[in-house]
C-alpha cells in the first residue's frame, strides 16, 4: 500500500509548477450550496494548500489532510493566522478523524494514486465515516483516453518553469500503461539550465490508476454512495468522448457500509 511520493519530494517547486486554482469556482458553488454557516469542510490532498488556502479566504474553515509532511509544512508557511484550517498527516485510505462534515472534496487527481479496488474502497469507506448523512464528495480523476496511452513509452514536453534559484526547468514525462491493472507507470524528468548552461537531470515516478465511468458508479455504489453526476473538468458540463478530466459528485446514502 505504499505511495510513491518522489514526485512531491520539493513542495517549493511543485508549487511553482501548479500554479493554477482553476478548482476554485466549482468547489465555492458547491460548499455555498451544501456547507451551513460554522460547519467545517474536508479537503484530502491538500498537498501545500493550493486549494485550501484560497477556501480559508472565502471565509470556510477547513480540516486538510495529506500524506506527505514537507508538502504540509510548506502549505503551513504559506498560510495566515487568520485562516481557519486543521492540518493533519494522515493517509487517506486510513483516516482517523473525530468529525462528520457536510462537504469532502478531493483535487489534483489525488484519487488515483489508489492503484487497486481495494485501496479505493479503503478511501471511499474512510469518506464515507467522516460525512454527515447526505453530505456530499467531489474529486477529480483523469478520464482513461486511449489516443493518450497509446503515445506511451514517448518522451513528452509538459512545461517551463522557473525555480527558486532562478534556473530554468525544462519538464518532460515518459509514461508506460499497463492495460490489465489500469496503471500508468508515470517518469517526470527535469532538466535544469543556469544562463543557458545545462546544469542537472532529476527524475521522479508516479504511478496513476485509471477508472473508467461505469466502473466508477458500481464503485461508488459498493461503497454506500449515489453518483449525481461526472462532469467535464471542473465544470458543470457534461462529459464527452473528447473529455481529459472527470468530476465526480457523488452523495452519501443512509445505508451502512
Amino acid at each position: 500500500m505504499d505511495i510513491n511520493l518522489s514526485e512531491y519530494e520539493d513542495p517549493i517547486l511543485y508549487d511553482l509548477e501548479n500554479p493554477s486554482s482553476s478548482e476554485l469556482p466549482f468547489l465555492l458553488d458547491l460548499a455555498e450550496k451544501y456547507v451551513k454557516k460554522g460547519e467545517k469542510i474536508l479537503e484530502l490532498g491538500c498537498g501545500t494548500g493550493r486549494i485550501t488556502i484560497p477556501m480559508a479566504e472565502a471565509g470556510y474553515s477547513l480540516i486538510a489532510v495529506d500524506i506527505h509532511e514537507e508538502m504540509l509544512n510548506r502549505a503551513k508557511e504559506k498560510m495566515s493566522p487568520c485562516h481557519s484550517i486543521d492540518w493533519y498527516l494522515q493517509d487517506c485510505r486510513q483516516l482517523h478523524l473525530d468529525v462528520r462534515v457536510p462537504f469532502v472534496f478531493m483535487t489534483g487527481h489525488v484519487f488515483q494514486h489508489f492503484l487497486t479496488n481495494e485501496e479505493q474502497d479503503q478511501a471511499l469507506q474512510s469518506v464515507y465515516r467522516c460525512l454527515k448523512d447526505h453530505g456530499v464528495f467531489v474529486f477529480d480523476t483523469r478520464f482513461p483516453s486511449f489516443e493518450e496511452h497509446a503515445l506511451s513509452d514517448h518522451e513528452t514536453f509538459w512545461r517551463t518553469v522557473i525555480d527558486a534559484q532562478g534556473r530554468t526547468v525544462q519538464i518532460y514525462t515518459k509514461e508506460q500503461y499497463d492495460p490489465i491493472k489500469q496503471i500508468e507507470h508515470c517518469k517526470v524528468i527535469r532538466r535544469f539550465f543556469d544562463a543557458g548552461r545545462f546544469v542537472e537531470e532529476k527524475e521522479s515516478f508516479i504511478d496513476l490508476r485509471y477508472t473508467y465511468p461505469q466502473e466508477m458508479k458500481h464503485l461508488l455504489d459498493k461503497n454506500g454512495f449515489k453518483l449525481l453526476r461526472i462532469c467535464e473538468g471542473w465544470k458543470d458540463r457534461p462529459m464527452t468522448q473528447y473529455t481529459e478530466s472527470m468530476v465526480v459528485i457523488c452523495k452519501k446514502e443512509n445505508n451502512n457500509v
